[in-house]
């Protein structure tokens, strides 16, 4: 799940918050379900505040930096398994309107999805495939992958340092924690 305390200019840009958008001490916790939906839920009161669908089970989101989206990688793939094309998807949600803007559909054979991180200054994804032997760093604005990197260490979760010259992708079949230089997307360590 993902607690955000919404910023006042996303807030009141939110019109299915109603009288919440006065609110300053409004905080959401924001949880996939296995219904294919992400909801939208007042940490104060505990009630559902709203619900968006999206293809297949919700599993990990992050909020961009300035709040005005959330990227939901969604676990299985889209649609059969033994269909002519398998591949897994990544909503974006277009936080204000409550809505999906997008779905970006990463490449034939892309494995689940488990994790999901975004740059600091939100123009970058990247997409741990399950346990698999690799990752896809993904240009959020065009959902073009830039990247495939292939560690062969499990691929399970992702963070962007702070300043965002560095991703750390952590892989269950390695004890190495692999880094990445953003700038060319290149592990480097």
């Amino acid at each position: 799940p993902v607690i955000v305390r919404w910023p006042a200019v996303i807030r009141h840009s939110m019109s299915k918050l109603g009288d919440l958008r006065r609110r300053e001490d409004f905080v959401e916790v924001i949880q996939g379900s296995l219904d294919g939906s992400v909801h939208f839920i007042d940490l104060a009161t505990g009630e559902a505040r709203q619900r968006v669908a999206v293809p297949r089970e919700p599993f990990a989101a992050a909020i961009t930096p300035d709040g005005r989206r959330l990227i939901v990688a969604n676990h299985l793939h889209n649609g059969r398994a033994d269909a002519e094309v398998v591949a897994a998807s990544v909503s974006v949600i277009d936080v204000a309107a409550g809505k999906v803007e997008k779905e970006i559909v990463l490449p034939n054979g892309s494995g689940l999805l488990r994790a999901v991180a975004i740059s600091p200054d939100g123009k970058v994804i990247y997409l741990p495939s399950l346990e698999k032997a690799h990752w896809h760093v993904i240009d959020a604005l065009t959902g073009d992958v830039i990247k495939k990197l292939a560690p062969d260490s499990g691929a399970h979760n992702t963070i962007y340092g702070l300043d965002g010259r560095h991703a750390y992708l952590a892989g269950l079949k390695s004890p190495l924690l692999r880094v990445t230089d953003t700038a060319g997307h290149d592990i480097v360590k």
